[in-house]
C-alpha cells in the first residue's frame, strides 16, 4: 500500500496525494499485461530477496502509457525484517520512445538494404566508410571487412577514388550526385552506376548498381539496328549514315569520293535452285 505519495508522484502519473495514499501501488500504476509480474517482484522485495531497478511500462491516472525507471529499496528494522520499500521513479518516457524509434529506423534501414540487389555504403566527408552492405551475388570487388573504417584512396583505385571524391563535393553542395563507372574484375569488365546521396552536414549514402547486363543489351540492340543480321555486315542503314558523313567530309576539304558496288554473279540462280537455305549459307 502507498504510504507517501510526493508532488512529483502527482505530476507523473496523475493522482493526488489523497487519491493514492492507502491503495496498491500495483494497481495505481500498472499495465495489465504487467500486473502479476510486478506483483510478484512487490512480494520478492519485502521479503527482502533483492534491491530491485529497472524500467517497465505503466498507466497514468487518465490511462497514458509511459515509461519509468524504478529504483526500489527496501527498509528494514533493528531485526532485518522488511518494514517498507522505498520507490524512486523517474519517467523516461522521451528517451524510450526515441530509442524505440531508433531502433526501428535502423531496423527500417537494414531491412531496406537487404531488399535493394545494390551495394549500398555510407562515405563521411571526408571518404571515409562507416558501414557497407552488399546482398548475394553482387559482383562489386570490395568486401566490408576490408574498407570499414578506411578512406577511399586506402582501400579504392586511384581514379575511382577520385571520383568518388568529386561526386562527394557535388553531394554535399547540391544533394545528389551520378556518375558511371568501370571495373576490371577478375578479369572482366562490368559497369556500374553510383549514386551519392547527402543525410547530413558530414555523412552521405552510396548505392552503386551493376548495369553489366544492361549495357550489354544496350550495344547488342545498337549493333542489330545497324548489321546484317546473317552476315553481320553493316546493313543500309549504317551504309547510309557512313556514306553521309563521308560526303559531308568529302565536301568540307575537297576531297573526292567514289561508292563501289559490288553484285555476285549468279547468286539468284543458287537460291532458285538449291534454295534460300544454300543461298544463306554461301552469303556466310
Amino acid at each position: 500500500r502507498v504510504l507517501a505519495w510526493n508532488s512529483s508522484a502527482e505530476r507523473i502519473f496523475g493522482y493526488s496525494e489523497s487519491e493514492a495514499t492507502g491503495r496498491s501501488l500495483v494497481e495505481l500504476v500498472a499495465l495489465d499485461s504487467n500486473r502479476d509480474k510486478l506483483h510478484n517482484m512487490g512480494k520478492h522485495l519485502l521479503q527482502g530477496l533483492e534491491v530491485n531497478s529497472n524500467t517497465s511500462a505503466n498507466r497514468t491516472k487518465s490511462g497514458r502509457k509511459i515509461f519509468c525507471n524504478w529504483q526500489n529499496t527496501p527498509l528494514h528494522d533493528m531485526d532485518g525484517q522488511v518494514i517498507t520499500v522505498v520507490s524512486i521513479a523517474l519517467e523516461t518516457t522521451v528517451q524510450v520512445e526515441a530509442e524505440e524509434e531508433l531502433r526501428r529506423a535502423r531496423a527500417r534501414d537494414l531491412a531496406l538494404r537487404e531488399a535493394l540487389p545494390d551495394v549500398v555504403f555510407t562515405l563521411t566527408r571526408g571518404g571515409r566508410f562507416l558501414d557497407y552492405h552488399e546482398p548475394d551475388g553482387a559482383t562489386f570487388y570490395l568486401n566490408a571487412q576490408d574498407i570499414v573504417g578506411y578512406k577511399l584512396e586506402e582501400v579504392a583505385p586511384l581514379e575511382l577514388a577520385r571520383r568518388y571524391r568529386a561526386a562527394l563535393e557535388t553531394a554535399f553542395d547540391s544533394g545528389i550526385a551520378d556518375f558511371e563507372h568501370s571495373l576490371d574484375i577478375e578479369g572482366t569488365q562490368h559497369d556500374f552506376e553510383s549514386r551519392v546521396v547527402r543525410y547530413d552536414t558530414e555523412e552521405a549514402v552510396v548505392i552503386v548498381r551493376d548495369v553489366t547486363q544492361r549495357k550489354r543489351a544496350e550495344q547488342n540492340l545498337a549493333h542489330m539496328a545497324f548489321h546484317d543480321k546473317l552476315t553481320d555486315l553493316p546493313n543500309r542503314e549504317l551504309f547510309g549514315r557512313r556514306f553521309e558523313e563521308a560526303l559531308k567530309h568529302s565536301r568540307q576539304n575537297y576531297h573526292p569520293l567514289s561508292v563501289a558496288f559490288v553484285d555476285l554473279n549468279r547468286f539468284k540462280q543458287v537460291n532458285d535452285t538449291l534454295g534460300h537455305a544454300y543461298g544463306d549459307l554461301l552469303l556466310e
